[in-house]
């Protein structure tokens, strides 16, 4: 269950904390992934038959992108709603903790307009203001698009691993020597960067090469979900199969015809700032 807890109500401004549990935030990621797998197009499978299981190792971090953000927007309108707020701006949101397998917290900061007596609002006029969407807005929307089509090249003998790149690599973790459990994989594909493995994990991968074998030594966080391992150091004993880099393609109408029945870049980019105004106006919008 969802925990929401106001830190503080003063100066015109209200901040929440809000908890996700880690099983929350996997359905949603799960019903992401579910989504994904209408429409996407795969190599060797047929559309709307990608495994789910494919779907989410290949997408992870895209995934757990949207779907904190479908968490964050839903929070976001609840607290408004609940605690009729009226807003002067568009609520800041800072994230604590995102990664899979931990709970999902982040903060909320809404600024608050000033409680005035009442109005004699037929004597009023009103100037609606327009939302701003601003072009590196619409960017941003463009190139979480093409992310969501980005394929993998598996890279030559020595080439060095960078951030964004992903390694298949098996992995053995121990505490003293003594491995624990859940600390073993084979053929796990990671993508650098990504931040979904623990501490700096990721970081000491970068300019591995294939065939490499590496000690990555990390501590958990003091409040890890598992209890006896909160707080430990630990060594990961890496072995490095292959790297690929990310081959993002190039977006086209042809493209955006072909994947996702949008007939332009033009018409592209205004769903992308309807959509986005909409979403806006919402969590600004007085009930």
């Amino acid at each position: 269950m969802t925990e929401i807890k106001k830190i503080y109500d003063k100066n015109l401004e209200m901040k929440f904390s809000i908890k996700v549990k880690a099983d929350e935030l996997n359905k949603a990621i799960e019903l992401e992934a579910e989504k994904q797998q209408k429409t996407l197009k795969v190599d060797g499978f047929r559309k709307g038959k990608v495994p789910l299981d494919f779907i989410k190792n290949k997408y992870s971090a895209v995934l757990m992108s949207d779907a904190a953000e479908n968490i964050v927007n839903d929070n976001i309108s609840k607290i408004i709603k609940d605690n009729n707020l009226n807003l002067i701006s568009r609520p800041k949101v800072d994230v604590k903790t995102l990664e899979i397998g931990k709970d999902f917290e982040f903060e909320i900061t809404f600024e608050l307009y000033p409680e005035v007596p009442e109005i004699k609002y037929n004597k009023i006029s009103l100037k609606k203001q327009k939302v701003q969407i601003s072009p590196k807005d619409i960017e941003e929307g463009k190139n979480r698009l093409l992310k969501s089509k980005t394929s993998w090249e598996e890279k030559e003998d020595g080439y060095k691993a960078q951030n964004g790149d992903k390694v298949k690599i098996d992995f053995l973790g121990k505490i003293n020597d003594v491995r624990f459990e859940g600390g073993k994989a084979e053929g796990y594909d990671l993508e650098l960067g990504s931040k979904s493995f623990i501490d700096n994990f990721e970081d000491q991968l970068i300019g591995a090469k294939a065939g490499d074998k590496i000690d990555v030594k990390v501590n958990f966080p003091k409040d890890y979900h598992k209890k006896d391992l909160a707080g430990q150091p630990a060594v990961f004993e890496v072995k490095v199969h292959k790297v690929s880099s990310p081959k993002t393609p190039e977006l086209t109408d042809e493209f955006l015809k072909e994947n996702f029945n949008i007939e332009s870049i033009k018409k592209l980019e205004e769903m992308i700032e309807n959509e986005l105004s909409s979403m806006y106006e919402n969590a600004a919008k007085v009930n």
